[in-house]
């Protein structure tokens, strides 16, 4: 074929990795340095999780009351409506039947 053409593929598969291969082992290394400078668990940490885990309590209590507000004003309002239609209805049931009987 063209004598050139397979160094010049090699060439580029060796650009290939290499533009693969240094993100992959830039990314072993920041991992790497994570986990070594974790630090250790300590009491204050326990403390700052008990009171954020009160607080989301709290938050949840108030959100649920509120979802309890909102249904029991959703089922009034529409025990009002069907009550408002169940009553129309029958006074124009009432309306019909009362007109049919008084004749001119």
């Amino acid at each position: 074929m063209f004598p050139g053409f397979a160094a010049s593929l090699i060439s580029i598969k060796m650009v290939i990795m290499r533009r693969a291969i240094i993100p992959i082992v830039m990314a072993f290394l920041m991992a790497y340095t994570a986990f070594v400078s974790a630090e250790q668990f300590t009491t204050q940490d326990r403390e700052r999780i008990v009171r954020l885990e009160t607080n989301v309590e709290a938050g949840t209590a108030s959100i649920q009351r509120q979802l309890d507000d909102i249904k029991s004003f959703m089922f009034w309002g529409f025990g009002v409506l069907f009550g408002g239609m169940g009553i129309l209805i029958g006074f124009v049931i009432w309306d019909r039947r009362t007109a049919s009987s008084l004749s001119p």
